[in-house]
């Protein structure tokens, strides 16, 4: 898993783009950090069901769903945000370590268990 966050996390900073687009109402970069890591583990957890992969999508579209329900965030607002944070990498890279450092936490953890 932390070969795909960290591929992911390349691939996306190598795309990106430094323009000052509008991209509307954007996350802080800790309520930013916060979904992604929730979508990291949602990720992670329809992997683990080893569907079909349309029948993963269309069961990771629902939940993603549910999950920026239970966060208040709109699909837009979310949308917006990782617009504007891959195209900014400096600021993309700070959201990311953020990620990362609360999942090792949280891996941490439940191996203490």
């Amino acid at each position: 898993m932390k070969k795909i966050l960290v591929i992911g996390l390349l691939l996306l900073l190598g795309c990106s783009q430094n323009n000052t687009e509008d991209y509307g109402e954007v996350l802080s970069k800790s309520e930013m950090a916060r979904v992604m890591t929730e979508v990291h583990i949602l990720e992670a957890k329809i992997y683990k069901l080893y569907l079909k992969s349309d029948s993963a999508e269309k069961l990771y579209q629902h939940y993603e769903t549910m999950l920026l329900d239970s966060l208040n965030i709109s699909p837009e607002q979310y949308e917006n945000s990782l617009k504007h944070y891959f195209s900014n990498p400096k600021k993309f890279e700070k959201v990311y370590n953020e990620v990362v450092d609360t999942l090792l936490s949280r891996e941490k953890r439940s191996t203490l268990k």
